[in-house]
């Protein structure tokens, strides 16, 4: 049997998705993917001038596609909960949101509301949008959400005391480990919660893919020069790197199965190969409750939702 590709999607007509960081690399494969096979595709990004390109991208791509760019900049909650209500106003359905965008190893720098970058934006921001789209994810099922990790989840050590990590003085591996397994966890707690309502919720992971990511690494780094070395021997195409995320937010069979965790071994293999987290936290239920809970305390708290 040949190995699960693009061309596996199913005609995707009158579904509506939306694939954060869809300006640039992954997010961006996904996107063009999505639109391909017929989704109205909304991206988001940072950038307007950056989104409006990846737009036309796109389009360029997949004749006659429905694509709109969102912006979104998920370091601040005043931008999600803008982006949210951008979106909502359109009044369409929402069957599939992929929650895609982040930074790896960037500069130490804290969001608005005083996380840890990386955390901050992949982590924070999309729990926010998460719970602002939820109810029309509901309304739109069958639906499905899919939370981009990565394999460093397997060394995360969770800080229970500082989930933002608003009192790290790094945004290094172990902040990167700390994040991915927070996300695997949302994936799992928002599967269960969401149970006989229609929505799927997966994680998945991409392994080392060649993306614009790669280049912004903070230099002085450590794991900067690393990488810099290996991935070039390693390293996928971005186009293969989304499979694991194209596959969770599409394959026919999975609807009804959400909370699986999809992504290549450690050799960059079987991007679509179901795979067990690597770390204690996500393997123990009591775990994913008690991050989430807690995760929407912060949220209220922060002021992202309302107490």
């Amino acid at each position: 049997m040949a190995p699960w590709s693009a061309e596996d999607i199913p005609d995707l007509t009158g579904r509506v998705v939306i694939v954060t960081g869809a300006n640039t690399g992954l997010g961006l494969e996904t996107a063009k993917a999505l639109a391909c096979r017929g989704a109205h595709t909304f991206i988001t990004s940072r950038d307007t001038t950056k989104g409006s390109k990846a737009v036309a991208d796109i389009k360029a791509k997949a004749d006659g596609a429905k694509v709109e760019m969102l912006q979104l900049d998920l370091a601040s909650f005043e931008s999600v909960k803008a982006a949210a209500a951008a979106f909502l106003a359109k009044n369409l359905p929402l069957h599939t949101l992929i929650l895609n965008a982040g930074v790896f190893l960037p500069p130490h720098l804290k969001t608005q509301q005083g996380f840890e970058l990386m955390v901050g934006t992949a982590y924070f921001g999309h729990a926010l949008l998460v719970e602002l789209l939820l109810p029309k994810t509901k309304a739109s099922a069958p639906a499905r959400i899919v939370w981009m990790s990565g394999a460093l989840e397997a060394q995360a050590k969770l800080r229970w005391d500082d989930l933002g990590l608003e009192q790290a003085t790094n945004s290094g591996m172990a902040e990167a480990a700390h994040l991915n397994a927070l996300r695997i966890m949302a994936a799992f707690e928002l599967n269960k919660r969401l149970a006989g309502s229609g929505v799927d919720v997966f994680a998945v992971h991409p392994g080392v893919s060649r993306t614009e990511g790669l280049t912004k690494i903070d230099s002085s780094k450590l794991m900067a020069q690393v990488l810099g070395m290996v991935a070039p021997l390693i390293a996928q195409p971005a186009s293969r790197g989304a499979l694991s995320t194209l596959y969770a937010a599409t394959a026919p069979e999975l609807t009804g199965h959400g909370g699986g965790y999809y992504g290549p071994n450690m050799l960059n293999m079987g991007n679509t190969v179901k795979r067990e987290p690597g770390n204690k936290y996500a393997k123990d239920p009591a775990n994913w409750q008690r991050a989430w809970d807690q995760t929407l305390q912060i949220l209220r708290a922060k002021g992202g939702l309302a107490s």
